[in-house]
């Protein structure tokens, strides 16, 4: 295997090469402007959310351009599968070490732990892609219905680099550099556009936009150890990391739980329909682009503000102004993506992709439960095991629910399993956020505006859909 490795690394190097002057050119081009608008128009919560809206926006271009560029289909769906599996591996313990980390944070020793936040991150990507490596003979053939992916060794060098590098936007965030973080988005994914969409027109093979994948990842691992050169201080601290690994583990069991449900509604459809309709499920099980990034990094912020010494009274106003902002944001734009879905993906992709603009519409539906935030605060007291037991709940719901709805509905019955999952989950959450603390939902959401939204919402989606 050292000598797949190796030859993978060859490659990828190489294929820097070709995205060398897309770096060069994106950021001359932008970097002053950006500074000069984000100095004056964004705090460090604004720019984490930018950041992540920048992020996915840029993904999903991504998308548009491999259709765009007559990539055949099966391409597209080894592509997606190769996100698919790297996400899979990964997304649980990224999230819930960073939000255990960010509980936890302090500015006084914030070097130490930064390092120590590092060490453990990049300990979970070898164990994650050692468990790809190890599996690869017994799991894909079970996950995968045409049992046709075969890029192991490009996939396990991707986890290894990219997985810790999702530290990167928290550091910027935590010393809140605003420019950086959103500059920081715009030329790590641009890049990451311009390359892939250049070799997709070139009609250069799917394993050639795989090496493009995994060389910028290389280019924001490289960022991630500058930063830590700057701003961490190299000093193992057991006592940080037990610390941190006892507030994050009921969370990581929590994401594995509840955000495997993505990856659940994958497993169900991978095993059951070709790579095709996969590619054609994928692309339409997206939630409203700005939902789920802005609701997340608004999340994770207010964790952090939770655990600083500000009075409760006062960062609760700020989750609920921070809600309320969202409300007047997401649900006019959830509304009027809706009603152009069908129109949208016909345009962006092509009539072969039509069937997901109705997957599109029922995940609009999550925005529902993205717009309360009764998992910020929890999260910031510490009742973290809390968290988990509300997953477990959730994922169960969502399992029961899939296999029940996938024989009445097809894919159609999945995204809603997945909706009606969520939707519980946050009310389970804000029961014990009132019983345990006190605190009632309406003290960190505006009920009405949300009801009313979320009523309008769901009946304009279900008048498009079964009407």
């Amino acid at each position: 295997m050292g000598s797949d490795i190796q030859s993978v690394l060859d490659d990828i190097f190489f294929n820097l090469k070709i995205i060398d002057y897309s770096c060069l050119l994106l950021w001359r081009v932008m970097r002053e402007k950006i500074s000069k608008y984000i100095s004056t128009r964004f705090n460090a919560v604004s720019a984490i959310q930018l950041f992540q809206l920048v992020r996915y926006g840029i993904l999903f271009l991504i998308g548009i351009v491999l259709v765009k560029a007559g990539v055949a289909k099966a391409d597209i769906g080894y592509y997606e599968q190769f996100l698919f599996l790297a996400g899979a591996v990964s997304f649980f313990w990224i999230n819930g070490f960073i939000k255990g980390f960010l509980s936890l944070h302090n500015s006084a020793k914030s070097g130490i732990q930064l390092f120590n936040a590092f060490i453990a991150l990049q300990l979970f990507a070898v164990l994650g892609a050692g468990a790809l490596a190890a599996t690869k003979d017994t799991l894909f053939p079970i996950l995968l219905s045409d049992h046709s992916f075969s890029n192991v060794t490009l996939l396990v060098v991707y986890v290894v680099l990219t997985a810790p590098a999702s530290l990167v936007e928290y550091i910027l965030y935590l010393k809140d550099k605003s420019k950086e973080l959103v500059g920081y988005g715009i030329w790590a994914y641009g890049i990451q556009l311009i390359a892939i969409g250049m070799a997709a027109f070139a009609q250069l093979d799917v394993e050639k936009l795989l090496l493009i994948l995994v060389a910028t990842g290389v280019l924001r691992y490289g960022y991630l150890l500058w930063l830590l050169a700057k701003h961490g201080k190299f000093q193992f601290d057991s006592e940080f990391l037990k610390d941190c690994l006892n507030r994050s583990w009921p969370l990581i069991a929590a994401a594995l739980l509840s955000g495997s449900a993505q990856y659940i509604d994958g497993f169900i459809i991978t095993s059951r329909f070709s790579a095709e309709e996969f590619a054609i499920f994928r692309y339409g099980a997206r939630e409203l682009p700005l939902a789920l990034l802005l609701a997340n990094s608004f999340s994770n912020a207010m964790v952090a503000k939770v655990n600083t010494e500000k009075p409760q009274s006062e960062v609760l106003q700020e989750i609920y102004q921070g809600s309320k902002r969202l409300i007047y944001t997401l649900f006019p734009m959830s509304l009027v993506l809706a009603l152009l879905s069908h129109q949208l993906f016909k345009l962006f992709f092509n009539p072969d992709f039509a069937e997901s603009a109705t997957i599109f519409n029922i995940y609009l539906l999550l925005v529902v439960s993205r717009l309360v935030f009764p998992q910020a605060v929890l999260i910031g007291l510490g009742h973290t095991k809390l968290i988990m037991r509300a997953s477990f709940w959730e994922l169960m719901l969502n399992v029961t629910l899939s296999l029940l709805l996938v024989r009445t509905m097809g894919v159609s019955g999945v995204a809603l399993a997945t909706v009606i999952a969520y939707w519980f989950e946050k009310l389970y959450l804000s029961f014990r956020l009132r019983k345990d603390t006190g605190i009632a939902l309406q003290q960190i959401v505006p009920l009405g505006s949300w009801l009313i939204g979320s009523l309008i919402l769901c009946a304009v989606v279900y008048v498009i859909e079964w009407m």
